[in-house]
């Protein structure tokens, strides 16, 4: 029987001149950076930079700059208009002329998603905002155990090991997919966006001026475009961001304008 393979070596990347960002959160001068459990990740430069590699556990340093390639590329420029649009936003918010951004985030599984949700979180907290993440993914959860919806406020950059909140708001649906139980799905989310609604009310400008991101499920097509649809309602959604999908967002596009 053939030994497998031992998988690729753990690589450190560190930031030795210039600026760079990880999913839109700064890094310092000298920090280094790995990705969690040996997942991709993607260090980004406006203005230049200059990496060192190196292997996390002393391994030989060709096994670990065999992973690390630079893109032709890279979808920040498009990133940082979407920010800048919801900055906007929320300064009108601010001074009493509008509602915080509630931007939603949708497109098929593996399109990007949860990449775009974190930057537009980190560029917020950047920018002095105390921006709610909310997750509907049931599949993943990217901040409470799969089988449950959640929100919490960002008030600092997210980690590279990813969003870790200490009390997040939690509604336990008790599925990995909304389609096993998409009635149950419908009450907690509205339940969800009520609540949360609520908060926003009553709290003070800035705190509400800096709306939410929420990151959608990949389920987009049948019944998984009828429960968006009824997301968007329950949440108030007033931006609706289709990442990779041109077909949803013709369809989005035209249903609700």
């Amino acid at each position: 029987m053939p030994t497998p393979l031992p998988p690729p070596l753990p690589h450190l990347l560190q930031l030795v001149d210039g600026k760079a960002e990880l999913f839109g959160a700064e890094v310092a001068l000298g920090d280094r950076v790995a990705p969690p459990a040996g997942a991709p990740f993607a260090l980004f430069t406006w203005s230049g930079a200059t990496l060192a590699v190196s292997a996390s556990d002393g391994g030989p340093l060709d096994s670990a700059a065999s992973l690390v390639y630079v893109a032709d590329y890279t979808p920040m420029p498009a990133f940082i208009n979407v920010h800048d649009a919801l900055d906007a936003r929320r300064v009108l918010a601010r001074d009493g002329k509008g509602r915080g951004p509630r931007a939603m985030v949708v497109g098929p599984p593996d399109a990007g998603k949860s990449t775009l949700c974190r930057v537009l979180l980190n560029y917020a907290v950047r920018a002095g905002w105390v921006p709610l993440a909310v997750d509907l993914d049931v599949g993943q959860g990217s901040m409470s155990p799969p089988g449950t919806i959640a929100a919490a406020p960002v008030a600092t950059p997210i980690p590279p090991a990813g969003l870790a909140p200490d009390a997040p708001l939690v509604y336990w649906y008790g599925h990995a997919s909304a389609g096993d139980n998409p009635a149950l799905f419908r009450f907690a989310v509205e339940r969800l966006g009520g609540l949360l609604a609520r908060r926003a009310a009553a709290s003070p400008p800035d705190a509400a001026a800096a709306g939410w991101i929420i990151n959608w499920m990949g389920w987009v097509d049948g019944q998984g475009y009828d429960l968006l649809v009824d997301a968007v309602a329950a949440l108030g959604v007033d931006v609706l961001l289709v990442v990779g999908h041109d077909r949803l967002f013709a369809k989005l596009q035209a249903e609700l304008g």
